[in-house]
């Protein structure tokens, strides 16, 4: 399963983790109900992603994922209660965006 707005609203701290994570720190058991750290702060396992492989792009290797609630991970991994910028993916050569307070709209470079 996937965490619930309900649990990002709480803080919940939940983790969905990708197939090659699940692999490496549970080879033999199933790592859902498992503990997982994130720095010192500890992640009950919810679920476990379908093995996906590298992006299309081939940017990132999406099966070394760990997923938590936004609101939980500013609050007890970063310990901020904002958010400063959030990047989205670009496209070739179009790059992509970079969304802030202070620059709503600004354009940046494509990673991919």
């Amino acid at each position: 399963r996937f965490f619930t707005a309900e649990e990002d609203r709480a803080g919940v701290r939940v983790a969905v983790i990708g197939a090659k994570v699940a692999q490496r720190l549970f080879p033999d058991t199933d790592p859902v109900g498992e503990v997982i750290r994130i720095g010192r702060v500890p992640f009950e396992v919810i679920g476990v992603l379908i093995a996906k492989g590298i992006s299309a792009d081939g940017a990132a290797e999406e099966d070394d994922e760990v997923v938590v609630p936004i609101n939980t991970a500013l609050r007890r991994v970063f310990n901020v209660d904002y958010l400063r910028m959030i990047y989205l993916p670009g496209r070739g050569r179009r790059g992509g965006r970079c969304y802030s307070p202070r620059a709503p709209s600004t354009r940046v470079r494509s990673t991919g």
